[in-house]
């Protein structure tokens, strides 16, 4: 069974998503018009694949943008900040969930610097081979044993809400025993 822990920023995943559909339409109507204009007609044939191909292109989007951050399963934490496939970590490997904050990858001459909260998962330090890893960089980042999710793609954040995140952490994490290892890729 799949808990789900974190959110995705509902609002965020909405605009874009609309943002994404919009952006499809109109390349679709743009070779359109651009077909009609230039005398070439187009079949119906090569419009039902560019359709479908919109489809898939939006669908894959939205699995992306909807996805929660945060999922335990089977003794795994699964952290959605890969296009695909989540980071999938042993909930032993995993010391606590924390509040933290980052820069906005926005230029900083056009906005200011801004900052917003962010999710923190610290990782044990004797969990060498989960040190670092390549994820998507909108979402966050991983490197020294610490992986930082964008809190502008989660849901709203606060304290009581990362509290609630350790306490299912502790509840889900297997008793430790005298000289048991740690779990490695």
């Amino acid at each position: 069974m799949t808990e789900r822990w974190l959110h995705t920023n509902r609002r965020a995943a909405l605009v874009s998503t609309i943002l994404a559909a919009g952006l499809l339409a109109g390349l679709n109507v743009g070779g359109r018009l651009l077909a009609g204009g230039l005398g070439r007609p187009i079949g119906l044939g090569a419009w039902a694949v560019v359709g479908i191909v919109d489809g898939l292109i939006l669908a894959g989007w939205c699995r992306f943008a909807w996805q929660p951050r945060l999922r335990f399963r089977n003794g795994k934490l699964l952290i959605h900040i890969r296009y695909l496939w989540p980071v999938s970590l042993p909930v032993e490997v995993v010391e606590c969930i924390f509040l933290g904050r980052n820069t906005v990858p926005w230029p900083e001459h056009v906005v200011g610097a801004l900052h917003t909260l962010s999710v923190v998962v610290r990782l044990a330090e004797r969990a060498e081979p989960w040190r670092q890893g390549s994820v998507n960089p909108l979402l966050a980042q991983w490197r020294d044993g610490y992986i930082t999710l964008r809190g502008e793609w989660c849901e709203p954040l606060d304290g009581p809400l990362l509290q609630q995140l350790n306490q299912r952490l502790l509840a889900v994490r297997p008793k430790p025993e005298a000289g048991q290892p740690v779990p490695t890729r």
